[in-house]
């Protein structure tokens, strides 16, 4: 029952009563109103689940497909325009809004940071080790010949969907989003910046490491939509879903939301929804909107908002 909510509470009531305040001079997140967001935090927190329910908050109102939009423009799409993510989710706003560039070579996204990254064609294989039904029908592939033989370079998810088709027991089936040379350009460096994921025991596990979590606002959707990552690439790749892992390095909570997280952690629990896939659905860049069913979802939740640090 909520099992998520159960491993929220707790984080929170640590961070509340064991945590450290951030050093004043430490501080780089501000509020709107320009006053720095101080954080209390707790550091190398690790949450696995077994799976066996949907990671889906029940003690406050949650918005399911904004998360799932989120991760499709990452993972799916690729992109770092914000214009590709209003589109996704039918709004003329986004919260990644206040990290958009607006003028100069990157105007318009968030910098060389997220899908940008994940979009980068520097993995190579040879072309006949490629299952081509399964790679992205929107991108343009590069394509080589070599000493008479045909290589083929794929981006990072490309790569990982044909490593984990051909070479599931592979331990090199990461991804990560932390590339050095781009840091100094992204406007928001990544807070989920990689993913490992392991065949073991017959199943797909995955690994999610986080260097900072906003434990009240992102920490939320990253833990669900995540979870619907591994649903989508475990059922393209034919592979029963095994556990997921957050590593967690700072887990935080700001000065001006602990009296809401105290409020939140009291609320009722729920027993969470579920999430039913379409079936139809053969390669990761089909799925759409209509191919996320929630099903129960909780009812009479009250709506937290939490203030977003910038």
């Amino acid at each position: 029952m909520g099992i998520v909510d159960i491993y929220f509470n707790n984080l929170v009531e640590k961070i509340i009563q064991h945590g450290k305040w951030q050093r004043q001079e430490d501080v780089r997140a501000i509020w709107e109103d320009g006053s720095p967001a101080i954080a209390k935090s707790v550091i190398d927190v690790q949450w696995k689940f077994d799976n066996d329910e949907l990671l889906y908050p029940t003690t406050k109102k949650f918005y399911p497909m904004s998360a799932i939009r989120e991760i499709r423009w990452i993972w799916q799409k690729k992109s770092n325009r914000l214009e590709e993510l209003r589109k996704l989710n039918k709004s003329d706003t986004s919260i990644w809004d206040k990290w958009e560039y607006k003028n100069g070579d990157w105007a318009g996204t968030i910098g060389p940071a997220y899908g940008y990254v994940l979009s980068r064609k520097i993995r190579r294989w040879k072309l006949k080790d490629v299952n081509q039904d399964h790679l992205d029908p929107n991108s343009d592939q590069v394509i080589v010949r070599e000493d008479g033989e045909y290589f083929i370079y794929l981006d990072q998810v490309d790569h990982l969907i044909q490593s984990l088709l051909r070479s599931p027991g592979s331990r090199r089936n990461l991804t990560t989003l932390w590339v050095p040379e781009y840091l100094d350009e992204m406007k928001l460096t990544p807070c989920v910046w990689s993913t490992q994921w392991n065949f073991w025991g017959g199943k797909l596990n995955l690994t999610v490491n986080i260097r900072s979590n906003d434990i009240c606002v992102g920490n939320p959707f990253n833990v669900f939509q995540y979870q619907v990552l591994q649903m989508m690439i475990s059922k393209i790749v034919n592979i029963p879903m095994g556990t997921i892992t957050f590593n967690i390095a700072d887990a935080h909570v700001y000065d001006r939301h602990i009296d809401l997280a105290k409020q939140q952690i009291i609320e009722p629990i729920q027993e969470a929804p579920k999430l039913i896939l379409n079936p139809d659905i053969k390669n990761f860049y089909e799925f759409d909107d209509k191919d996320f069913i929630i099903i129960d979802k909780p009812q009479n939740v009250k709506r937290y908002d939490y203030e977003v640090a910038i």
